[in-house]
């Protein structure tokens, strides 16, 4: 679905309410559908209704090029990353690579600035849209959640806020995932299923090394004694 194609099925201007109602509430669809919504709004706003576009939507559908409004979508996707990058560039996460508590945070964000340029890049009919969601979703999601999780249960079982070895382990892990799930496909699309499988793997490693790690820490009491 690009921008085009949201303002050719008249979506950018129905409400939330009729979204929802038109996919009966159905998750897969709602998100679908909020993304069709949301992109029939940004071309509206960035592009507005001009005369032409009933031919402008033509032309690209016949050749297969993008049309003014996805162009359009695509440029702002692009500044959007570009922003984010210069946001993650400030915090010099390179002074961070001894500390894996640190790091793992601006790695996992580091995969909504490559989440953005994919959607980009999508839009413009460069790449495949389910990639840039396995980065927001694999990489960016699974680090932060990952990295934020350790985090608090160290802290509020006053333990040290440094990471072990099974930590960066699971950080490791996780970023693997993410590299193999859009990377691989990227690169050679025949091996999408291998990629998907592998990238579930390392995962359900990651997750399950936090399980094994911290379910002993999580349920017993704090070092100190406190409560909490």
């Amino acid at each position: 679905w690009s921008a085009a194609a949201a303002r050719r099925a008249g979506w950018h201007s129905w409400s939330w309410q009729q979204v929802f109602q038109a996919t009966k509430g159905d998750a897969f669809d709602l998100r679908t559908g909020f993304f069709k919504f949301s992109c029939g709004i940004v071309a509206d706003a960035l592009v507005g209704a001009w005369p032409d576009k009933g031919v402008d939507d033509a032309v690209g559908a016949a050749v297969g090029a993008p049309t003014l409004a996805d162009i359009a979508l695509a440029a702002l996707l692009a500044l959007c990353a570009f922003a984010h990058l210069l946001r993650l560039l400030l915090w010099q996460p390179w002074r961070t690579l001894r500390t894996p508590l640190v790091w793992v945070l601006h790695g996992a964000y580091l995969w909504i600035v490559l989440h953005l340029a994919l959607r980009a890049a999508a839009t413009l009919g460069w790449t495949q849209p389910s990639l840039a969601v396995h980065a927001l979703t694999v990489g960016a999601v699974g680090g932060l959640t990952l990295g934020m999780m350790t985090r608090t249960a160290r802290g509020h079982t006053a333990r040290p806020l440094r990471a072990d070895g099974f930590d960066t382990a699971c950080y490791a892990a996780v970023m693997a995932a993410a590299l193999v799930r859009v990377l691989v496909p990227m690169a050679a699309p025949s091996s999408t299923l291998f990629a998907t499988l592998a990238s579930a793997l390392l995962w359900s490693v990651a997750f399950g090394l936090f399980t094994w790690r911290y379910w002993p820490v999580l349920s017993r009491a704090r070092l100190d004694g406190k409560p909490g």
